[in-house]
């Protein structure tokens, strides 16, 4: 009986032993399947790239970190730059490094995580770029202004005759700059390609007494419009001060030919103090032909053109020197009358 139970104990311990080596055999066995399969200790070729010492990162292949050297020293090389010279602070050093089977193997930075690392190793001051370069800048020339007098042209009347054009030219400097930071730069040569053109203003100095039939300036419609514009702004200046009549002031108080009159002599033209005789003055023009500093001639009344349909005048005490539209009062004109063109 004794021997019977011995002999079942002891097939039971085989099998359990038995179970038990297969179970500890499967597990090592899918253990390596997962070690083969994710290459942790495989054997491999690594290139580590460091700096003062430190590495900034790992990559697989001698081509990546050709890639990687290059950010590193072309990141502040401008386009078409020629004699460039790179230095790096501290010195790069690549090391080839090589990984056993079961040697666990280092992070390794992909093509976007070298470009990353890179840049980012330049910006925490990681690494010191020095790079100097010969570069060719497009630059402009401003043009200079130059004033004129003319006494063909009635006083305070300003006008551009040529509105000046600025030319270019290309500079050729060469740069040292430290992760971007410009550090010296020295112009080497400087070329032309297009010179400026100056800008001509005239000035007025010219002083004249309106005559019957004819225009004030010699030189007829070049300055008309601008004489004329200058009439209208200087006139609108004294808007809201009083009309006094019998008045020729243009800050104290004017009638209507007195404000007419004190606008143009500020010009060096001289008009009576009269709205029937201004009627005669310059010459004729359309009404549909009106422009800026036109005499507008009513019966009794007299205002100045000032475009768009309006006039710039001394309307009345109750409204003072103002600007109103042509046909305000109802009258019809007489005539328009250009003391300028």
């Amino acid at each position: 009986m004794k021997a019977g139970i011995s002999k079942i104990s002891l097939q039971i311990k085989k099998k359990r032993f038995i179970f038990y080596t297969l179970a500890v055999l499967e597990i090592v066995f899918l253990v390596l399947t997962w070690v083969v399969s994710t290459g942790v200790f495989a054997s491999k070729d690594y290139w580590q790239i460091d700096a003062g010492g430190k590495t900034i990162l790992t990559v697989r292949t001698e081509s990546e970190v050709r890639e990687a050297m290059s950010l590193l020293k072309n990141t502040y090389v401008e386009e078409k730059a020629r004699d460039v010279r790179i230095s790096l602070n501290p010195v790069i050093s690549v090391k080839h490094r090589y990984y056993g089977y079961m040697d666990r193997k280092p992070e390794v930075a992909d093509v976007e995580d070298t470009r990353n690392i890179a840049i980012d190793s330049i910006r925490r001051n990681l690494i010191s770029v020095k790079t100097s370069q010969t570069v060719d800048k497009k630059k402009r020339i401003k043009f200079s202004v130059v004033k004129k007098k003319d006494r063909t042209i009635h006083r305070n009347t300003s006008l551009v005759k040529k509105a000046g054009d600025e030319g270019t030219e290309i500079v050729t400097v060469e740069k040292t700059t430290i992760n971007g930071d410009l550090q010296k730069e020295e112009v080497i040569k400087t070329e032309v390609t297009e010179k400026s053109k100056d800008r001509i203003i005239i000035s007025g100095t010219g002083t004249s007494v309106a005559k019957r039939g004819k225009a004030s300036s010699e030189e007829g419609d070049k300055y008309s419009l601008a004489s004329g514009k200058a009439v209208v702004e200087f006139a609108k200046k004294f808007r809201g001060n009083p009309y006094v009549y019998g008045g020729s002031s243009l800050t104290k108080g004017a009638d209507c030919s007195g404000f007419v009159m004190a606008v143009y002599k500020h010009f060096g033209v001289t008009l009576p103090h009269d709205a029937g005789a201004d009627r005669s003055l310059g010459k004729a023009v359309k009404s549909s032909e009106m422009q800026p500093g036109d005499l507008v001639c009513y019966y009794g009344h007299i205002g100045i053109y000032a475009g768009d349909g309006k006039i710039v005048h001394a309307m009345d005490e109750a409204n003072g020197i103002t600007v109103s539209r042509i046909g305000y009062n109802g009258k019809r004109i007489l005539t328009v009358r250009r003391i300028f063109g």
